[in-house]
């Protein structure tokens, strides 16, 4: 037989993540009667390892472990593809593979990485001759491979074995690294693929899969790059139609888990391992205002949701079939239409799922109040600074204290939130990085963010418009190079990452030294969990416990009309705002100017967090679950009576 369809994930995919793009075809193809063969080369190449290590009796302390893998498979600067940059790819250079592993310390890979990354390139050569013969045994006419940040290298490498060993069987490639112009780049310069889908690929894999399995040279359409017979590429015209979301199958991923019971890892990865789902696509915020460094969406931002029906559908039939409960949206932003439709239908279920979704940071609390009971234990919110200039360069459309205000918000939900720190933006104010270190030791009892240097990426306004910011593009990022064996033209076709140079010469690290010394002080200190802030309620009385690092105060005991202003400041107010509350609670004797002066007490004392006028409190309730009944009970959140002053660590209000 040799009409079998297999589509394949390669390295470095998060091996407990399963594919949903191959989720996603291969019920398309199986609901057009081709049942495909789905395999996860990922899980494979690991379990490949794990045995040739065992195998030559590797003390288990030098052995692969899951986490190993998964940080190599997070390791930016080409890491994950250059394990797999063996011939017949490109012919092993240790002059430049030195070079190459030599920048990449420089660029802050840990010994420890690299040592790992050497230690398993010796053992690709023997996985790709295993994983090419196990293709070859299921006779296919069609091999498909997904690929996205660092998949790219590992599948042409068994690409290229395949089509050697046999050229009738057709190579397909698609995924994000092959969105135009980069898919056409790999086109035309590996052979070895027959097709490239270069953006979404349900509207055009079942008619290719039929194409092929009739042995029709597939044709050019839109959205494929094929081969003529000569062998040089032909682009097809115009753009595919958008996928109407509602018209996308719930992903199968019957064939993760059975790759997974075969797997040696399977005890620790049966309970980890976490499934996608997509409810949307495109961003609805980047169709207003694209922010300056973000390549995501490739050529199409335009946002699509499913509708509530279906989004909620898909994750309950998805917990149903394979009996499991973590997802992770793969959604650039989460649908807001969704947050008010869908969360409440899973706030109901009697389950207890637990869901990550991409977010803005801009959210209210009830919003997340509604992700909280909907089961989304996780967030990435885009944070990114806590500067409003900065914040405006990027073009987030949040500021700095809606930033901070979400972190507290998560704190006290039990919400992670994953978030960065960016720096280096064309135009950014030096003098904020040494600001926003300040700021840091009254944030210290909250999550601790990555600090990133600035990547141009593909599509971003910063790589399609440089000059207009005030940088200049210098080709494909540095690491291409040591890759890829390709001219700097071609390098720059297939590249996503950018290396680029300020107009003004600036160098970022000059300036952001404050910073990256407080985030490591915060990081350790978070690591220890040694700092906390918190107030407990009384009958007319706040009392703050302070123990975070750095501080003298330990207790402070706010009383009426100061506890009122305190927790006026929960969502962000301005001084004006905490007045009416205030005074609309019962202190009708407190006056704009005594609120303007307590706030100020309270900032300086690092209780909260003041910003172009508004003041967010930072202290977290001791019983968190008790501020969600009064909030469901629309009960004020201040201290309603004024009672009789008994004294304060803090000057008293008149």
């Amino acid at each position: 037989m040799r009409d079998a369809i297999v589509l394949v994930t390669m390295p470095w995919a998060y091996v407990r993540y399963p594919s949903i793009a191959l989720g996603i075809l291969s019920r398309l193809l199986g609901h057009a009667g081709l049942t495909p063969i789905v395999r996860s080369y990922n899980l494979a190449f690991l379990d490949h390892v794990a045995r040739a290590q065992a195998e030559a009796r590797l003390p288990e302390p030098e052995r692969i472990t899951i986490k190993d893998y998964q940080e190599l498979a997070n390791m930016g600067g080409g890491l994950g593809d250059w394990v797999f940059a063996v011939p017949p790819f490109r012919d092993i250079d240790p002059e430049r593979d030195e070079a190459y592993l030599a920048w990449l310390a420089r660029e802050g890979a840990s010994p420890r990485r690299i040592a790992l990354a050497r230690a398993l390139r010796a053992h690709v050569p023997s996985f790709i001759t295993a994983t090419v013969e196990e293709l070859l045994g299921y006779g296919p006419a069609m091999v498909g491979f997904t690929s996205m940040f660092s998949q790219n290298v590992a599948s042409l490498l068994v690409a290229h074995e395949l089509k050697r060993r046999a050229p009738h069987v057709a190579i397909v490639l698609g995924g994000a690294n092959c969105e135009a112009p980069m898919g056409r780049a790999l086109h035309r310069a590996f052979p070895c693929i027959d097709v490239v889908v270069e953006g979404e690929a349900e509207n055009l894999i079942v008619d290719l899969a039929r194409d092929v399995v009739a042995g029709r040279r597939p044709a050019p359409r839109p959205g494929l790059c094929t081969r003529a017979a000569d062998g040089s590429t032909l682009v097809g015209e115009g753009r595919p139609a958008p996928v109407i979301m509602d018209q996308v199958p719930t992903p199968d991923y019957d064939y993760f888990f059975e790759d997974l019971e075969r797997s040696p890892f399977r005890d620790g990865l049966r309970t980890s391992s976490v499934l996608s789902i997509e409810t949307s696509r495109g961003c609805w915020w980047g169709e207003k205002q694209h922010c300056t460094f973000c390549g995501l969406n490739g050529s199409n931002m335009a946002f699509r949701s499913k509708s509530p029906e279906r989004a909620f559908a898909d994750i309950v039939d998805l917990a149903t079939r394979h009996r499991h409960l973590r997802f992770a949206a793969v959604d650039n932003i989460i649908s807001l239409d969704h947050v008010k439709h869908v969360l409440p239908r899973l706030g109901q279920l009697d389950a207890d799922l637990s869901i990550f979704y991409e977010t803005k940071s801009n959210l209210t609390k009830e919003q997340l109040i509604l992700m909280r009971e909907a089961g989304i234990t996780s967030i990435q919110p885009g944070i990114e600074s806590f500067s409003d200039p900065i914040l405006r360069l990027m073009r987030k459309g949040v500021a700095g204290w809606q930033n901070v205000r979400l972190l507290k918000w998560c704190a006290q939900l039990g919400i992670r939130a994953l978030w960065n720190i960016i720096y280096g933006f064309p135009g950014e104010p030096p003098e904020e990085y040494a600001r926003m270190a300040a700021l840091i030791p009254a944030l210290i009892h909250l999550p601790p963010p990555e600090l990133v240097r600035l990547q141009v990426q593909r599509y971003s306004p910063y790589h399609q418009s440089p000059e207009a910011f005030g940088i200049t593009l210098r080709g494909a990022a540095a690491y291409y190079r040591f890759i890829y064996p390709l001219d700097e033209e071609t390098l720059a076709e297939l590249a996503y990452d950018f290396g680029y140079a300020y107009d003004d010469g600036r160098d970022p690290e000059a300036y952001v030294a404050p910073l990256r010394e407080a985030i490591e002080r915060w990081r350790i200190d978070a690591k220890a969990r040694q700092s906390t802030l918190v107030y407990h309620r009384g009958p007319g009385f706040l009392r703050i416990v302070d123990r975070r690092q750095g501080f003298g105060y330990e207790s402070y005991l706010l009383e009426n009309s100061e506890a009122a202003i305190y927790l006026a400041c929960d969502g962000g107010a301005t001084a004006e705002a905490v007045h009416r509350q205030v005074v609309g609670a019962g202190h009708g004797d407190v006056s704009l100017d005594d609120v303007r002066g307590f706030l100020s007490q309270l900032t300086e004392a690092g209780l909260v967090f003041a910003e172009a006028g508004r003041f967010v409190s930072l202290a977290l309730p001791a019983r968190p679950e008790r501020e969600l009944v009064r909030r469901e009970r629309g009960e004020y959140d201040g201290i309603p009576s004024p009672g009789k002053p008994r004294g304060t660590t803090l000057p008293m209000l008149p």
